[in-house]
């Protein structure tokens, strides 16, 4: 595809568009809870706007792949013709869920909850990051992450504090606070 489709964002892109420095001091992360089925749609809808916004911005934009199943279904709907055709992707670097994110300034990062040490550059750097988890064998690590005590040397996802998580409703099943859910 040479050239992106002409229009709207699919959602509208915020109005002011920071990097952000994750720090040793816990913040609020942005929690958003949706039913399994809808959870990939939205994912792949919030990553393609971001996409968007920063070509229109910068003229490019690198994006961090995570690895894992739960991403699958957000990677398929992203590919769908009507989401795809909106990006300019001979502007989009891509990088896979690997070393060679490190030291490098990125638009998106996406991640699951089992990051590693070695992302913890990325994720204090990157532009706008989203962790995903889908599925009940991911409920006792969110609610670690998400509600227990800070340490990120142990659960380094923890450094993810001001991510958007992108959860369903399987995933936050333990969660005790009050969050976002759709």
């Amino acid at each position: 595809m040479e050239s992106a489709r002409k229009g709207p964002p699919l959602i509208s892109p915020p109005k002011v568009r920071k990097r952000f420095r994750f720090t040793a001091v816990r913040s609020q992360p942005r929690v958003l809870i949706y039913e399994p089925s809808a959870l990939p749609d939205i994912a792949a809808k919030l990553i393609i706007r971001d996409m968007e916004t920063a070509i229109h911005e910068r003229g490019k934009c690198t994006i961090a792949l995570a690895g894992g199943t739960s991403w699958d279904s957000v990677y398929g709907r992203m590919s769908l013709p009507w989401l795809a055709e909106r990006i300019a992707w001979n502007n989009v670097t891509i990088f896979f869920d690997d070393d060679r994110v490190i030291g490098e300034r990125l638009d998106i990062l996406l991640l699951g909850v089992g990051v590693n040490r070695r992302k913890v550059p990325a994720i204090e750097t990157a532009a706008a990051a989203y962790v995903l988890a889908a599925g009940s064998q991911k409920s006792a690590t969110v609610a670690r992450a998400l509600e227990g005590p800070w340490n990120p040397d142990e659960l380094p996802i923890q450094r993810a504090d001001r991510a958007t998580w992108l959860l369903d409703t399987h995933a936050a099943r333990r969660l005790r606070g009050k969050w976002h859910r759709e």
